[in-house]
């Protein structure tokens, strides 16, 4: 009985690392959503989208220029203007300042401001789709692995029922045998079934703890499977799906098939801004000029023997313009990049269609899934029931001698696979269930 009594030790010792903090499922998605690294960048890419979607942007705004030269000459000159001797040479300075304020207004364009200010737009929806998909990919994963490792640990616990009463009937088959009604070989054999379903919960912790280790990875959470104690069971309440009401869901709120829709809807605005390149543009621009010059030229004046002075000078000039400007003939590039616009139209159209129509394949499979498991689970349900029967009848047929202690076994094992098998079932219909609610769009936030 020692290896008996180390078995249970360390049983016990799991359930002791386990009792940490607990975890349910809406606890394990809000912490998942608030760590996930690709929500955090769609956010980052909704704010740059919003702080470009605005009329300057779009190109509607004038654009005003501030400009300045400011050139410097220093030189010899040689008989300057003839004040200066044939043979005697002078050094001079000339240099001027000339600002410069030049605005341009492009007053029509085909409407094509219009066009940039409503494909900004979209762009930021857009971007708030891609962040609702990794929301409900984020939620949907969380939510699978979540109920994944339930699944796993009722396995654990259904195992832990049949190694107790393993563990009773090996007590039992002792004090029968010092009394003469049992056999080594039926002791053997029930140490040897219970050394089985050891074996069978220590290698099921492992997959729970695996289990845990990929929800906590779903969840961006740097942590271990026993520092969380899951709170929750492995239960579902049937509902009646309305095929119709959840087609119409999707067509509206599956985020895939509405990304396609709006990447649709600028494939339309780009055609139409393809084809402002038909019309004239028209722009009103203004420029004010001020400038000053000024010269000086170093030396005495050999007729005054005085020094020259410095001499200054300025120009005010306003200008305002307006400009008109219609491409006539391009070799037929324009109509060539129409052209090239509207069958990016077709082909989104089609990716759209093809994609809502998998989608709607998809969501069949999904509702006859989760109608199937339905049914199946009834099933299970009166095996299981069976089962615990025969468990209950076989004990007592084992105790009174009417069974060996391979048919024991055999019913033993019988109402641990009819235990597995609804764990199964109810695993299978919530993963249908939680597949409905993805692709018809009801994860949100």
């Amino acid at each position: 009985m020692k290896y008996i009594i180390a078995i249970n030790i360390f049983l016990l010792s799991f359930n002791f690392v386990q009792a940490q903090e607990s975890l349910n499922l809406e606890s394990a998605i809000l912490l998942g959503l608030e760590n996930n690294f690709g929500i955090k960048i769609a956010d980052r890419q909704i704010e740059i989208a919003k702080n470009s979607d605005n009329w300057t942007n779009a190109g509607r705004t004038p654009t005003i220029d501030l400009n300045l030269i400011v050139p410097n000459v220093v030189g010899i000159a040689n008989n300057f203007n003839g004040i200066i001797g044939s043979n005697l040479s002078q050094e001079t300075y000339s240099g001027s300042i000339s600002p410069s304020v030049d605005a341009n207004w492009q007053i029509y364009n085909g409407n094509r401001n219009k066009i940039n200010k409503t494909q900004l737009e979209q762009q930021v929806n857009q971007q708030e789709q891609f962040r609702q998909v990794e929301v409900q990919n984020s939620i949907r994963d969380i939510v699978k692995n979540f109920y994944l490792a339930l699944f796993q640990k009722e396995r654990i616990e259904v195992l832990k029922t049949v190694l107790q009463l393993s563990e009773d009937r090996i007590a039992y088959e002792n004090i029968r045998k010092e009394f003469g009604g049992s056999s080594t070989f039926n002791l053997l054999q029930l140490e040897d079934a219970f050394l089985s379903d050891s074996t069978n919960l220590i290698n099921q912790e492992n997959d729970y703890n695996t289990a845990v280790h990929n929800l906590l990875l779903s969840m961006n959470v740097d942590a271990q499977p026993s520092d969380y104690q899951l709170v929750g069971k492995l239960e579902h309440s049937p509902v009646l799906l309305s095929e119709d009401e959840l087609f119409n869901q999707l067509v509206s709120q599956n985020v895939n098939l509405q990304n396609l829709l709006l990447a649709e809807r600028l494939t339309m605005l780009n055609t139409d801004l393809t084809k402002t390149s038909q019309k004239p543009t028209v722009n009103l621009g203004s420029s004010f000029n001020p400038s000053g010059n000024g010269f000086l030229l170093f030396g005495k004046n050999p007729n005054t023997n005085e020094k020259y002075g410095f001499n200054l000078g300025y120009n005010i000039n306003w200008s305002v313009n307006l400009s008109a400007n219609m491409r006539i003939y391009d070799g037929g590039l324009r109509k060539q990049n129409i052209q090239n616009a509207q069958i990016q139209e077709e082909i989104a159209r089609l990716n759209t269609q093809e994609t809502e129509r998998a989608l709607t394949q998809q969501l069949r499979i999904f509702i006859d899934s989760y109608n199937n498991q339905l049914r199946v689970l009834d099933i299970v349900n009166a095996r299981l029931k069976n089962a615990q029967r025969n468990i209950e009848i076989a004990e007592e047929r084992f105790k009174s001698g009417q069974i060996s202690s391979f048919d024991y076994r055999q019913i033993q094992v019988a109402y641990i696979n009819a235990n597995f098998l609804r764990s199964s079932t109810l695993f299978n219909i919530i993963s249908a269930k939680t597949d409905i609610e993805w692709i018809t769009g009801v994860y949100q936030q």
